[in-house]
């Protein structure tokens, strides 16, 4: 199985540590991002991975991966990007990691043992970590109800806890038959609307036209880093071990290499 990283673009909140290189080669506890993703998806048994570039992209040619490149990167949002991608997409199963995120590999070996069309990886213990990010939990998360296990909403702005059955994880796994169907979604929106759409409204359209997006449920394991505060909170919770003992292996991994 193959498996794209969106790793376009810069993270302006994350301020001078983007300056000069993407937002996923911002380090946590000395490991890039990017490479605990990648290490991350060995471990689960996947060796075929590509990056999907925007933002300086010459500073990920050490990783020496296949790249697709999205020139309009400033200008336009992940689904966009992803797009570029189309010639992996089209053709056999992929899982799709946001290159800002940290996942354990179990939560990827999930989605690619998965035999739905397209799985979406969901964290039942959101509110867990989001209580540690933000004083208002509903600030940044977004709507998330499952029926079973298809996914019944997703990506709206909510207005209590209880349209919050879990949260997107920027994980998810396409296949020839979904991508399909994401194309088709796509490319019957506007110009304007197809560079700003986010993943999770794309996903929405998509549950709007009756199309099945199966949910595969996750706990703790992984996070999401959105600004220089993320990776202070990070590294705290690392240290004593909120995730577990997995982050701090890779990191010594890391060090004595």
């Amino acid at each position: 199985m193959k498996a794209v990283i969106l790793a376009a673009g810069r993270g302006r909140r994350m301020n001078a540590m983007t300056e000069d290189k993407p937002k996923c080669l911002v380090e946590l506890k000395g490991m890039a991002l990017v490479e605990r993703m990648i290490s991350s998806l060995a471990s689960a048994g996947i060796s075929d991975v590509a990056l999907i570039t925007g933002y300086q992209r010459q500073a990920l040619d050490y990783l020496g991966l296949p790249s697709f490149h999205n020139p309009d990167w400033a200008s336009t949002n992940m689904v966009k990007s992803l797009m570029h991608a189309s010639y992996w997409l089209e053709k056999e199963p992929v899982i799709v990691c946001y290159g800002d995120v940290f996942t354990a590999s179990d939560i990827l070996m999930k989605l690619k043992d998965s035999e739905a069309c397209l799985s979406v990886a969901y964290d039942l213990s959101w509110h867990d970590l989001w209580s540690r990010r933000f004083n208002d939990v509903l600030s940044d998360a977004e709507t998330f109800r499952i029926d079973g296990d298809r996914i019944i909403e997703i990506g709206r702005k909510p207005v209590n806890l209880e349209e919050i059955q879990g949260q997107y994880m920027g994980l998810f796994k396409t296949t020839p038959s979904s991508w399909g169907h994401l194309t088709g979604c796509f490319s019957r929106l506007s110009e304007s609307r197809q560079n700003d759409i986010s993943v999770t409204e794309l996903f929405q359209l998509l549950i709007n036209e009756e199309c099945t997006i199966t949910g595969i449920p996750a706990r703790g394991q992984w996070g999401e880093v959105d600004s220089p505060d993320d990776l202070s909170l990070y590294e705290d919770l690392i240290d004593h071990q909120f995730f577990g003992n997995w982050l701090k292996v890779a990191s010594r991994k890391k060090q004595s290499s």
